[in-house]
């Protein structure tokens, strides 16, 4: 009995259709990774790129810490002869305290320096030969308290400040607040939009907070009736260019780059880490009219740019 031959148009036909199958299946791919990668794309945030400074910024209380003399009036009302940060001799009358039967006594200036009639409140708690020996926590929860017999029992009539020397400032930070060796600190007094320097001259440890002791220039005549004050302090400034910390890629040997747009693709450009403040970090190297992406996690370097 003849053996029957398969049909070779048969079997041609179904390898037509499988590579017809394959084909479709081909392009139906690279169809749903192009629609994926568009998608991807669209969602990536790019972000351009700042330049300027950021501020590591710090509220601290203050308080301001002078070589002075001062003028108690335990009764009666001190009259001021001088004015208002005048700059008297050692001896020279500064005012009067009037007493309860009429008469008036006249008050001289203890030393040379600068007349202030406003009492500080710090009177007698603190000052440069006691900075090491004073509790300093307990110094300022008192003036946190706000404790009315601070600066009241004597009544101060009026301070002789020597304006010649420099003076101290003492900031209360939390503990461990300052990392790193700094010989200088800027500071914002009160609500002051302009920084001041000052020197730090030691940091000093209490219970419940670090003391950052800072040398001020004898030029910043406004600080000197400050008494205790809210300010804050700079713990460090960074200049360069600024994008959002998420942007930033870092390796094992602390290298950092970033990816950014590009004319047709998207590109890795290394950066020079300079710091991070809150949700920013500053960099350098980056061209002026960059866009980097915020979530570099869902891009790669060489996706193409839609």
């Amino acid at each position: 009995m003849e053996k029957r031959r398969p049909n070779r148009k048969k079997r041609a036909s179904r390898s037509i259709d499988k590579i017809a199958l394959l084909a479709v299946l081909l392009i139906a791919l690279l169809l749903v990774m192009g629609v994926r990668d568009r998608i991807g794309y669209y969602l990536l945030d790019f972000v351009p790129v700042e330049s300027g400074t950021l501020e590591d910024k710090l509220p601290a209380k203050g308080l301001v810490i002078c070589e002075e003399s001062v003028i108690y009036a335990p009764a009666g009302e001190f009259v001021p002869a001088a004015a208002e940060g005048e700059r008297v001799k050692a001896g020279a009358l500064v005012g009067y305290l009037l007493l309860a039967d009429g008469s008036k006594d006249a008050v001289y200036a203890p030393r040379a320096g600068c007349f202030l009639a406003a009492a500080a409140g710090t009177e007698g708690l603190i000052d440069p030969d006691t900075i090491d020996s004073t509790d300093l926590d307990a110094l300022f929860a008192l003036l946190a308290a706000k404790d009315p017999s601070v600066g009241e029992s004597p009544k101060v009539a009026a301070r002789i400040v020597d304006n010649l020397l420099d003076f101290y400032l003492l900031f209360a930070v939390p503990t461990g607040a300052v990392e790193g060796e700094k010989d200088k600190l800027a500071f914002y007094y009160e609500d002051s939009t302009i920084a001041t320097q000052g020197k730090l001259k030691k940091i000093l440890t209490g219970a419940n907070s670090d003391y950052l002791l800072l040398t001020v220039s004898s030029g910043e005549e406004y600080l000197r009736s400050a008494g205790y004050f809210a300010g804050t302090v700079i713990m460090a400034s960074y200049s360069g260019q600024i994008i959002p910390k998420t942007a930033l890629i870092g390796d094992d040997e602390g290298n950092y780059s970033v990816l950014r747009r590009g004319a047709a693709k998207i590109e890795q450009a290394a950066v020079e880490f300079v710091g991070i403040v809150g949700e920013q970090a500053v960099v350098r190297g980056l061209g002026a009219h960059d866009l980097v992406i915020a979530n570099p996690r869902h891009a790669a370097a060489g996706d193409k740019i839609y």
